[in-house]
């Protein structure tokens, strides 16, 4: 009996050791940034963050940039009417939202770049299947409010808006542009999935510097 525990004791030890020194270090390699910057005159780059402007939501309450800090946000533009390719496009979101998690850290929001009732962004919002309270219908009362935070989002002009609205933009908590998804590749659609839990965990990852 005790030879056994002295067995399980030896096994244990390095293992142990192992978990302390790797603690908060992360092997996969790290999200870069997109959209807008600026590049000083000693070469280095800035980012600039997302400037979010007020949004309504389905549930009436309005969406600020500040209420959004802190939290890792997906940014999904649609059109109204909402024809059958954006329908499977917000039943593919779903599908893949209820696996992650964690629902506290994260938003998405669906931003109508139309004009829409609150009685149709309410309609849409009550056919989702997800469980989670943290996934907004919004609109603006003002055109130029939407469309420019979608150029901004996709770094793009605005005469381009329909070929972006199948795509999710993932904003880091300080709302800096991370990544873009395209919906209709299965492939990127499980990367949106990985990088949303990814920058969930950044703010406390030591990341190992590669050699």
């Amino acid at each position: 009996m005790k030879k056994g525990l002295f067995l399980i004791a030896i096994l244990l030890v390095p293992s142990i050791i192992y978990l302390l020194f790797s603690l908060g270090q992360h092997h996969a390699a790290k999200i870069g940034f997109e959209g807008r910057f600026v590049a000083s005159l000693d070469g280095d780059t800035s980012y600039l963050p997302l400037a979010i402007q007020p949004l309504i939501s389905s549930k009436k309450n309005v969406i600020t940039s500040d209420s959004l800090t802190g939290k890792v946000v997906l940014l999904h533009f649609f059109h109204s009417p909402c024809p059958e390719e954006c329908k499977t496009e917000f039943a593919t979101i779903n599908n893949y939202l209820n696996e992650i998690g964690k629902n506290d850290q994260w938003m998405l929001l669906n931003i109508c770049l139309d004009s829409i009732t609150m009685g149709e962004l309410e309609a849409l919002s009550s056919k989702k299947l997800y469980n989670g309270s943290n996934w907004f219908y919004c609109k603006s009362e003002e055109f130029e409010v939407v469309t420019t935070m979608f150029s901004e989002a996709f770094d793009s002009p605005r005469n381009q808006i329909k070929q972006a609205t199948s795509t999710v933009v993932l904003l880091d908590q300080t709302q800096h542009v991370r990544a873009r998804f395209n919906l209709k590749l299965q492939p990127e659609i499980k990367l949106l999935q990985d990088a949303i839990k990814l920058l969930i965990k950044e703010p406390h990852i030591a990341w190992k510097n590669k050699k």
